[in-house]
């Protein structure tokens, strides 16, 4: 068995089925918790639940990129370089715009545990909707850094579209990544 990277060795058909019974499953999942979130006044109000339906809604739409990218690539369809890169911004966009709320909670949590007086005070009842809106505010500026290069016309959209910028996805991860180290120890050592 070799190590390549090449579409036989890379079951397009079973990305495609793991895109679309992921996409189904949290499909399912964000219809149920997310419904109650918005139709629950004392949910609405509250950061932890509003950023979960962000990170619902966000990994709800990233599946369902994912599932049309894959299936695209599994059907060996040729889009045009701008459909191209579309679904790959988007894809970018809702994977950064997950990491980047998965933060927010963490944050949101350790000023909440540890600075409970000024929480009460900075954070206002639409406070964690502007913390979801800036998320993916910040989270559709990354994909303007890492775009990648597709020539005009036809070309078949496929996982080498994807790659580039590693740096930048290493800086992003790791920032977010000592950001929620640091808040749950400094909420460990709270409690």
């Amino acid at each position: 068995m070799s190590n390549a990277t090449d579409d036989v060795n890379s079951y397009p058909h079973v990305r495609v089925w793991a895109a679309g019974v992921s996409l189904i499953i949290l499909a399912f999942f964000n219809l149920i918790i997310n419904w109650t979130i918005v139709r629950e006044e004392r949910l609405r109000s509250h950061a932890r639940f509003v950023l979960v339906f962000h990170l619902l809604f966000s990994a709800l739409v990233y599946f369902a990129v994912c599932f049309s990218f894959y299936l695209q690539n599994y059907l060996k369809a040729a889009t045009t370089a701008t459909i191209c890169m579309v679904l790959i911004r988007s894809l970018m966009t809702s994977g950064s715009n997950i990491i980047l709320t998965i933060t927010a909670m963490a944050l949101d949590r350790y000023f909440a545990i540890c600075y409970p007086l000024h929480y009460s005070k900075v954070c206002f009842k639409p406070w964690p909707w502007l913390i979801g809106v800036l998320t993916w505010g910040l989270a559709s500026i990354i994909p303007l850094t890492l775009s990648p290069k597709i020539e005009n016309g036809t070309v078949p959209c496929g996982r080498k579209s994807l790659q580039g910028g590693e740096m930048h996805k290493i800086v992003l991860i790791s920032i977010c990544t000592v950001l929620i180290v640091y808040s749950y120890v400094r909420i460990l050592y709270e409690g």
